[in-house]
């Protein structure tokens, strides 16, 4: 249930507030809307992978927007 809060978490900030800043990653900000919309663009490229319910998604990333983005994208995929 913890996934599904999560997404909805972000699901409400990206609605409540789409362009309050989500994070700052060095010069690179994103918003809330950005961040949201990436997030599923990852998570329909993870399904047209192939992912699953259930699956284990692995990314090797530094700690940055995109490890944020990869995380939320896996929850919904």
């Amino acid at each position: 249930m913890a996934a599904m809060d999560a997404l909805a978490l972000l699901a409400s900030a990206a609605a409540r507030r789409p362009r309050g800043a989500a994070v700052r990653c060095g010069r690179r900000d994103l918003s809330y809307a950005e961040l949201a919309d990436l997030a599923r663009r990852i998570g329909e490229a993870l399904e047209r992978a192939g992912a699953r319910a259930g699956d284990r998604v692995a990314a090797l990333l530094p700690n940055c927007h995109l490890y944020l983005a990869c995380y939320f994208g896996a929850l919904q995929a």
